[in-house]
């Protein structure tokens, strides 16, 4: 992993300024993230950075890879280890999701910005990590179809009500203790969301 030295003598790695890059710009979004604010923060160098990772763009296109890439892994992971049934393996890679949103919910947060000022940014998450993620559960969906065991379920359907729905429950905690203060915390309310949306789903 390349280290990127600090003008305190200090280092930092890769993976800490791109985490650090993925949460501004999921919080500020493209136009308003600087790339001067995050070396600020860092106490790194700004010629260093753009060295290494070159344009703000690059910047972006970096620092979406190091999120999204790990989400798919999460997902392939979740479907190859389920169970052989693809309702089984339909909820395994469902539930993993909102896991993995609830521990990195700047995901959501960048899908959303990129969503509002749709684009070349958006063409790219959608083409490189939102389609490829959605295979993996549509994949499983379409065999409970095949098996007359789910209604058919438009890929867009599908993306709102796990992304957006269970997955706004993981990625807002604070907003959804503040509808449900004495229920069960947030993550665990978005693994029961998961099962409603199959129980709606399934024949």
């Amino acid at each position: 992993m390349t280290l990127l030295a600090l003008p305190a003598h200090r280092t930092v790695t890769d993976t800490t300024l791109l985490d650090l890059a993925l949460d501004i710009f999921a919080d500020v979004g493209f136009e308003g993230a600087s790339v001067r604010e995050l070396c600020r923060r860092l106490n790194v160098s700004h010629n260093l950075v753009h060295e290494r990772f070159g344009s703000k763009d690059q910047l972006w296109q970096a620092a979406v890879a190091h999120g999204f890439q790990e989400l798919a892994v999460t997902l392939a992971s979740a479907a190859a280890h389920a169970p052989p049934d693809p309702l089984d393996r339909l909820r395994a890679v469902l539930i993993r999701y909102v896991e993995a949103i609830a521990a990195r919910p700047a995901l959501i947060r960048i899908i959303n910005h990129e969503a509002t000022h749709p684009g070349p940014r958006l063409d790219h998450l959608y083409r490189v990590y939102l389609r490829p993620a959605h295979n993996v559960s549509d994949a499983a969906l379409r065999l409970l179809e095949d098996e007359g065991r789910a209604h058919h379920i438009p890929a867009a359907t599908l993306h709102f009500l796990v992304g957006h729905g269970a997955g706004g429950l993981a990625s807002l905690p604070d907003l959804a203790g503040r509808f449900s203060p004495t229920d069960p915390d947030p993550l665990t309310q978005a693994r029961d969301a998961i099962d409603l949306i199959l129980r709606g789903i399934l024949i």
